[in-house]
């Protein structure tokens, strides 16, 4: 496998040149910064780049030979640029491949499950594992909707949300949206409104108080079931 020991991006986020009031590093390289953030706002070269590594490349995961190739693009590009010294070095590194996987539920009736194993998963043996299975609908669920919108989509969405209390879904909260979307919901530090949108709020209050921990077993869900 091979790396490069070299920086190849740089991103920054201030939003003006370093200000007053430095610490001696600050003092020392406050030049330094204040060009790299001049030349890093003059145009989208740098965005153009991340933009190439990310979205031509794909996922680059340690070993795999989309990483690979984006290592060759780096090098080559950063050459082109006339950068001194540029290598690469060989290095170690974790590689884990992804086989093939399935599961069924087998009982009381029989259907495939969706699945995905997680980067690092141990390999089941051969003739595979059969286990019982857990629900976790009584961990998850629905309580209502998250939406980030105006105020007369608010108030229609209100009265449909409200069909939905038999069921204790009928929360409407500002927001929502979850790790990946949620940020670009919610308003901006200027106040701005977010992207409108609606997500699935569940119940995951319970979650973490067994799951991946020697304790998750079913009887913590509901005492009826068995430990074991």
């Amino acid at each position: 496998m091979r790396r490069t020991g070299w920086l190849i991006g740089l991103v920054l986020t201030l939003a003006a040149p370093v200000a007053a009031q430095q610490t001696p590093l600050q003092a020392r390289y406050a030049n330094v910064a204040n060009r790299l953030i001049t030349a890093a706002l003059k145009d989208s070269a740098v965005w153009n780049k991340l933009a190439t590594l990310t979205g031509g490349f794909g996922y680059r995961i340690s070993g795999s030979d989309s990483l690979e190739r984006a290592l060759d693009w780096i090098l080559a590009a950063m050459k082109r640029e006339g950068l001194d010294k540029v290598r690469e070095e060989p290095v170690m590194v974790p590689h884990w491949v992804r086989g093939n996987e399935s599961a069924e539920l087998v009982s009381s009736r029989r259907m495939k499950l969706p699945r995905l194993g997680l980067g690092n998963s141990v390999g089941t043996p051969s003739e595979g594992i059969t286990t019982e299975v857990l629900s976790d609908g009584g961990v998850f669920q629905p309580i209502g909707f998250g939406f980030s919108g105006s105020d007369s989509a608010r108030a229609l969405l209100r009265q449909i949300v409200g069909l939905l209390k038999p069921v204790g879904a009928d929360s409407l909260l500002v927001g929502g949206g979850g790790a990946d979307i949620g940020p670009i919901m919610q308003k901006t530090a200027a106040g701005e409104p977010g992207v409108p949108g609606i997500s699935h709020l569940v119940d995951g209050s319970r979650d973490f108080w067994f799951h991946h921990t020697d304790a998750d077993t079913m009887d913590k869900l509901d005492p009826r079931l068995p430990r074991e």
